[in-house]
């Protein structure tokens, strides 16, 4: 890219201000890394573990196949709508309490500002960012690497290569 857009000045500048304050508190950062990869770690372990109708996971099977495009993965999510409607509304509902936070943030924003799209815009930010943060971790899960565990967190700082895919 020539220019910057504005995500990379915003990245860049949470960053900065990031490493100062860690620099002011004299943080370390390496037992800060560990802590946040056993946090993440947990969080997934705990969805994982929660188990789904025989209904809903063979939906979840017909909607979401690996190595499927984004619109290939639109026609299995319609294809199951109307193939196993049941199935569709049970994976939603088993899966919902995963955007609670979300949902909980949206409706605040929109009370708070009394603006619906605030609140839209809450939700999507939240449903993003959470996407973002576990695809990694189930990334790495597919590596079999343990994030709770330091050597594993270790091995991902010191071969940037494992992330490279």
């Amino acid at each position: 890219k020539l220019w910057p857009n504005l995500s990379d000045v915003m990245g860049a500048a949470g960053r900065y201000i990031d490493a100062r304050y860690a620099d002011l508190i004299d943080a370390d950062d390496a037992e800060a890394a560990r802590g946040y990869a056993a946090g993440v770690q947990a969080n997934v372990d705990a969805l994982r573990s929660i188990p789904k109708s025989q209904i809903a996971t063979d939906a979840e099977k017909v909607m979401f196949q690996d190595g499927a495009s984004v619109g290939r993965t639109f026609q299995n999510v319609g294809k199951a709508i109307l193939t196993h409607p049941l199935g569709v509304l049970s994976w939603a509902l088993e899966t919902a309490g995963e955007s609670t936070p979300q949902l909980a943030a949206g409706v605040g924003a929109a009370a708070l500002t009394r603006n619906p799209a605030a609140g839209v815009a809450a939700i999507g930010a939240g449903s993003y960012t959470t996407e973002r943060l576990t695809s990694v971790a189930d990334f790495l899960h597919d590596k079999g690497i343990d994030l709770s565990k330091s050597e594993d967190v270790g091995r991902i700082l010191s071969d940037p290569s494992i992330l490279k895919e």
